[in-house]
């Protein structure tokens, strides 16, 4: 067999392994766009899918479906319970194959992003331990922030008891002074009540809020993502409601702001970033009404890849007309490439592996 014979066989393996994952992802985009949340009728489906169960028979497929949830977790909100709920089944697996928490933190928490609806999961069924947040809390001060409470209790428990875990109240006291300074910037209650308005899409209850608070259509607030490690944004209602995919809210404010869009010039309306909020939010209807004023780009485009909204994807392709190009400068290339492959959006990678 010729060295030439060999790599032809390997891009084939390489190509049917990714074919398993475009698979298994597509499958679990199914899941979540269209089964019941109900815990039983997910874990049924799980288990009579020709393509997922078999995600559970080696830890590096294993490792695969684990990515995949947490770049689901990340950038699909529609994803959330049937991904912890799938998360939880697969407990057992990640145990026989011995996946440590620190791979599993690896896995969902970084620098820019921390899944914690996932670690919370993890961390309260008991395969993260608390000395595992504790160190990892050592380099993440938002992380530190989000279990200050799980770890001050331990160690106000650790105080009290025979059986003192002496390592762990000298760590935690480490901790504690390298982030006595921090305190990270919460969103007021206003905020918090606007968010949820909005994000539930509560078109009454909303019109109402701001009218009984005197709140500006155009008004700014503290955009807070719990899961972000930039946790505050400046953002507009608007901008939030085209996030959130909330469509009654949305179509309110668009119609009370239509006429200053049109009369936007292009610089006003880049800062007004609609149409990648848009492109978060998934919803077409709020996509068409976008582009009615607005202009999508290839940043657009690369979005909706990481964020695996595959007919978003197309529809920018193939109706808006955008494409990205593999031959722009290095430094450009570089950067889109990291962020398709970060993304795991193995769909896409594969459809261009020639490019």
């Amino acid at each position: 067999m010729t060295f030439q014979d060999e790599e032809e066989i390997q891009i084939i393996q390489i190509r049917e392994n990714a074919q398993r994952i475009v698979a298994m992802q597509i499958a679990i985009d199914t899941f979540s766009n269209h089964h019941s949340t109900n815990p039983e009728n997910i874990i049924t489906s799980f288990q009579l899918n020709p393509i997922l169960p078999q995600f559970t028979k080696s830890f590096d497929s294993l490792w695969q479906m684990l990515w995949t949830f947490n770049v689901f977790l990340r950038n699909r909100s529609n994803s959330q319970e049937v991904c912890l709920t799938l998360l939880e089944y697969i407990i057992p697996d990640i145990q026989k194959y011995q996946i440590t928490p620190t791979q599993l933190l690896s896995i969902f928490c970084n620098s820019d992003f921390t899944n914690y609806s996932a670690i919370d999961l993890l961390f309260h069924k008991g395969i993260i331990q608390i000395n595992d947040i504790l160190t990892h809390s050592k380099t993440n001060k938002y992380f530190y922030s989000h279990y200050k409470s799980d770890l001050e209790s331990y160690y106000n428990r650790s105080l009290k008891t025979s059986s003192t875990d002496h390592k762990y109240l000298e760590e935690y006291e480490k901790v504690t002074s390298i982030y006595k300074m921090f305190n990270p910037v919460e969103a007021n209650a206003t905020n918090h009540q606007l968010l949820d308005l909005i994000k539930n899409d509560k078109i009454h209850e909303f019109q109402t809020f701001i009218s009984n608070n005197n709140i500006s259509l155009i008004s700014k607030f503290q955009f807070h993502e719990s899961n972000k490690n930039d946790i505050n944004n400046e953002i507009t209602m608007i901008e939030y409601a085209a996030y959130a995919g909330a469509i009654q809210i949305f179509k309110f404010l668009w119609n009370n702001l239509e006429i200053r869009f049109n009369q936007m010039n292009e610089n006003d309306k880049c800062e007004l970033n609609l149409p990648m909020y848009s492109i978060y939010g998934a919803n077409y209807d709020i996509i068409h009404l976008v582009e009615k004023y607005f202009n999508y780009n290839v940043e657009c485009l690369i979005l909706s890849i990481e964020l695996h909204h595959y007919d978003i994807t197309d529809y920018l392709e193939d109706t808006i007309g955008l494409s990205f190009n593999f031959k722009l400068d290095y430094a450009s290339t570089y950067r889109y490439l990291f962020r398709m492959i970060y993304s795991y959006n193995m769909k896409y990678i594969l459809s261009h592996l020639d490019d």
